[in-house]
């Protein structure tokens, strides 16, 4: 199980902040962690140093995630250098992934852009040697999915995906059917519900923990032997 920072009090301009919160992440029980990209720009070029205090912390860095108020218009995700720039940068510092977010494209030549683009950065990804994720929002579980169904049929098996379970179920999705379909694509899945400590390491509990509304996702989960990150 992991969780990601934004719900804990990092400041972007102190990395001594960020270390503070993984050790309340690592005595809260988590095992691994997501962060900002804001969080840890500044320590890309230092490298060693970084990665080898993050790797103290005892946590797996699951992914550095690139949210933006708004994208590159001609893409609907954040613009190639700066993703290329955090795909270093996640091979600097041991992340396992780059997590990328993106704006709704209800075009469909607005999607196929965004796909390719996806495509490009996720190969990108893989010459350096990290994986790269898609995080899904609400907007793109609407209209029975089209515009997440759209991204998966049209980019390449390089791209994965993180599933907020929530954002899909708010959008009316069956997030349980949406898994069960994909699951060979899908890294992690962040249920909001759960905490450490009453789930233990158990799936199956974790997804339980916030009420009948995960259960059949769990069982999805159960049936396809994923090995994925669960995420809060």
């Amino acid at each position: 199980m992991g969780t990601q920072t934004e719900s804990y009090p990092v400041d972007p301009r102190n990395f001594e902040s960020l270390l503070t919160v993984l050790k309340t992440i690592k005595q809260l029980g988590f095992e691994g962690f997501e962060t900002s990209f804001v969080n840890v720009r500044d320590q890309f070029e230092h490298r060693n140093e970084p990665y080898d205090r993050l790797k103290k912390t005892g946590l797996k860095f699951v992914g550095i995630h690139v949210a933006l108020a708004t994208y590159d218009p001609q893409t609907g995700i954040p613009r190639w250098d700066l993703l290329q720039q955090v795909a270093n940068g996640c091979k600097a510092l041991g992340a396992e992934r780059l997590i990328v977010s993106g704006g709704s494209t209800v075009h469909p030549l607005a999607l196929r852009a965004k796909a390719d683009a996806l495509t490009r950065i996720a190969k990108y990804c893989k010459s350096v040697g990290v994986g790269c994720t898609y995080y899904n929002h609400e907007v793109e579980f609407r209209e029975k999915g089209a515009q997440i169904d759209g991204l998966i049929s049209q980019t390449d098996a390089s791209v994965h995906y993180f599933l907020d379970a929530q954002q899909a179920m708010s959008a009316g999705a069956n997030a349980a059917e949406f898994f069960a379909r994909n699951w060979r694509r899908i890294d992690a899945i962040r249920l909001r519900a759960f905490r450490p400590g009453g789930a233990g390491s158990d799936p199956d509990a974790a997804l339980h923990e916030g009420g009948n509304e995960f259960a059949p996702l769990a069982k999805e989960i159960q049936a396809s032997g994923w090995r994925g990150w669960l995420m809060s």
